[in-house]
């Protein structure tokens, strides 16, 4: 049985959750451009949320209502750390543009995940650790950037965005997430980010269909990365700066690297062994 909000806050820790500064100027700013009331912001999780940046490290490891304790994957740092049980900080916000359920409300919702989804795919927004919204509509999408993996959640995400920060990142300014969701910055609208998450997932493709053809191409780890620079240059998507390119070249490259270190050791043993005999020169 789920507990009650008197149960939650008899411990110390629910009380002393902190609603970051930076979060909440983010929240403040979204509701001021969409225009809507404080109820389609929310940061502090309510009685159903026993995980998740909507509670704070220091509730997710000691409460005894935890549902997933140290082992909450929210609290994953940017350098692959844990957050420590004394961070107080909530680092997820929830965003409603419009009216729940309206065809304007998933308009907007298609616009603001379309939009984020491609600043933190390029670079552009790296405090972000993961968000959920929808990209069509229909369909809940999210994208987490500490794994480099599409995500999903419940589908209340069709007419809610939520957007979580790292920990060690959540005190940041957040004025690029704000612009990534408001289609607000300069380099790039909600359709270029389209195209740019389509050109993503096509060039992650690619370059896999490079490594699995030609396995022993020589120094593979920087041959990858610098294909899919050339080809963005040749093929432009968007407009896109030279921090812009590199960044998704290494992103996707990122998610490569498995793939990329088998490569590389088969090349490696193809060569010795074309040296030392003890493999034939095209095994």
């Amino acid at each position: 049985m789920p507990p009650t909000l008197a149960q939650l806050r008899a411990e110390p820790w629910w009380d002393r959750e902190i609603s970051p500064p930076t979060l909440v100027a983010l929240g403040n700013s979204l509701r001021a451009h969409f225009g809507v009331s404080p109820v389609a912001v929310g940061i502090k999780g309510d009685i159903g949320h026993l995980f998740g940046g909507h509670r704070s490290p220091e509730w997710i490891r000691r409460s005894r209502y935890s549902s997933s304790g140290s082992g909450d994957g929210s609290l994953i740092q940017s350098n692959g750390g844990t957050a420590s049980s004394s961070n107080r900080d909530l680092r997820a916000l929830d965003m409603t543009p419009g009216a729940w359920g309206t065809p304007d409300n998933r308009r907007k919702m298609i616009s603001m995940t379309t939009s984020l989804d491609g600043a933190v795919k390029s670079g552009r927004c790296p405090q972000v650790r993961r968000f959920w919204g929808t990209r069509d509509g229909r369909t809940v999408y999210g994208w987490d950037a500490f794994y480099r993996r599409n995500s999903s959640s419940d589908s209340s995400h069709l007419d809610h965005l939520h957007v979580e920060m790292y920990p060690d990142r959540v005190n940041w300014d957040h004025s690029a997430v704000f612009a990534a969701i408001t289609g607000g910055d300069a380099d790039m609208d909600a359709t270029q980010a389209q195209q740019l998450n389509n050109i993503h997932d096509w060039l992650f493709d690619y370059c896999r269909g490079l490594v699995a053809a030609d396995p022993g191409t020589p120094h593979i780890t920087t041959y990858v990365p610098n294909q899919i620079l050339t080809t963005l240059r040749d093929r432009p998507p968007v407009p896109l700066n030279d921090a812009q390119l590199n960044a998704l070249a290494n992103q996707i490259a990122g998610q490569l690297a498995p793939q990329l270190e088998a490569a590389a050791e088969r090349a490696v043993r193809k060569v010795l062994g074309s040296l030392d005999g003890a493999t034939p020169p095209n095994a």
